[in-house]
């Protein structure tokens, strides 16, 4: 079936050449034009929406991620409404926070109205599309919002700011080309295109051509078949789900699995599902290039913590290149961005006894090429492919056997 932007949707096989051209001629005329014009990576439709001399609504206003931008907004523009349906009733320098039925009654009585998406999360992002489709409004995603106020790498969130820049995604042309070359099938070189044409434009029509159903992440994918036999390292192991689809996959039965959360209050919820299990070690620790203790901030992320300098807490690393007992055969990391350290503490293994990986690619802007690349390194004869399950940017997965 056909996209919005004319490309075919991609079900196990895809042009990807017309993708790289049109990720290639994006990048060409940005760089062509008169101080790097980040207009020209935009879709049409966005290209004349600018936020002075209109009115607008900023939905989801309270995601901390977007307060750099909401601060700005608020000083530079006309905005009439701050809509975060958690926060109703609070305010922020004077303005109120209010539900989305305010926001229908507004956008009924406000021509041009002009609406920017705040969160970046897929169901908040999907919600307010939603919304504002039912109001009749335009709207704006919030990268391509703090593009018009000049913000650049200003989001103040250590995961998701340098995704804000569009230097950062047009400087990867070359190393593009060069990976798509190393990927084993279509889908994966239509999938990276895909990834990078989205973070140019920010259209969510981008990764909905090469999306995945989420039931087939990890172990039910076609990209990284198990058995009943394996030695599953779970990198981020959450409260349980990535070893239950595990178990799911391989019928129950494999010959060890080590789960590693080191968020304590995480840790206990996977003790309570998986712990009468005698094949499953949980590990209270998160994965590093050599063990030792790091400093950890449960609350960087919704869900999920990440190693930050002003953490409060200690959490204990570990590599898996120490890891007693038999070599896993399997390697599952969603670590938070700490992936390339993961796979450093993983170089013997990986380099001697040549594991299936399954690594998520998506928490810094170098990951979705670099992650490869050093993959590649270790194991020049690995296959490796790409596949994304999310409606943005979240769980694009690298496989490597």
């Amino acid at each position: 079936m056909s996209g919005e932007h004319g490309f075919e949707c991609v079900d196990g096989g895809a042009d990807w050449h017309a993708l790289a051209r049109e990720f290639t001629s994006r990048v060409g005329r940005y760089q062509a034009s008169a101080g790097h014009d980040w207009r020209t990576l935009e879709e049409p439709e966005t290209r004349g929406r600018e936020l002075t001399g209109r009115p607008l609504a900023l939905l989801g206003a309270g995601s901390p991620i977007a307060r750099p931008f909401v601060l700005a907004a608020l000083e530079r523009c006309d905005v009439r409404i701050l809509v975060d349906n958690h926060r109703q009733g609070q305010s922020l320098n004077g303005h109120r926070y209010v539900c989305d039925k305010e926001f229908i009654e507004l956008a009924a009585t406000t021509p041009n109205l002009l609406t920017v998406i705040c969160p970046f999360s897929s169901a908040a992002w999907i919600h307010f599309e939603t919304l504002t489709a039912k109001a009749g409004v335009v709207s704006l995603p919030l990268f391509l919002a703090c593009r018009r106020l000049g913000l650049g790498r200003k989001l103040d969130h250590s995961l998701w700011g340098g995704f804000c820049d569009p230097e950062t995604t047009t400087r990867l042309v070359t190393s593009a080309a060069d990976l798509a070359e190393r990927l084993e099938d279509d889908l994966g070189r239509a999938t990276l295109y895909a990834l990078l044409l989205f973070r140019l434009s920010w259209s969510m029509a981008w990764p909905a051509l090469v999306r995945r159903p989420e039931a087939e992440r990890y172990f039910s994918s076609q990209a990284l078949e198990v058995g009943p036999n394996e030695v599953l390292v779970d990198g981020g192991a959450f409260t349980g789900d990535t070893v239950a689809e595990f178990l799911a996959a391989t019928g129950g039965l494999c010959r060890h699995i080590h789960a590693f959360e080191p968020d304590p209050e995480i840790a206990l919820a996977f003790q309570r599902q998986h712990g009468h299990r005698p094949e499953i070690t949980l590990h209270r620790a998160g994965l590093w290039s050599h063990a030792g203790e790091l400093r950890f901030d449960p609350t960087n992320t919704p869900g999920s913590g990440t190693f930050d300098q002003g953490g409060g807490v200690s959490v204990p690393v570990e590599a898996i290149d120490g890891l007693e007992g038999p070599p896993p055969t399997v390697i599952k990391l969603d670590v938070e961005g700490a992936e390339p350290e993961a796979l450093a503490g993983a170089a013997r293994v990986i380099t001697q006894t040549r594991p299936k990986l399954a690594v998520a690619c998506y928490h810094r802007p170098n990951h979705l090429i670099d992650l490869a690349l050093s993959v590649l390194a270790l194991r020049p004869d690995y296959r490796i492919t790409l596949r994304h399950y999310d409606p943005i940017l979240f769980d694009t997965i690298l496989y490597a056997w």
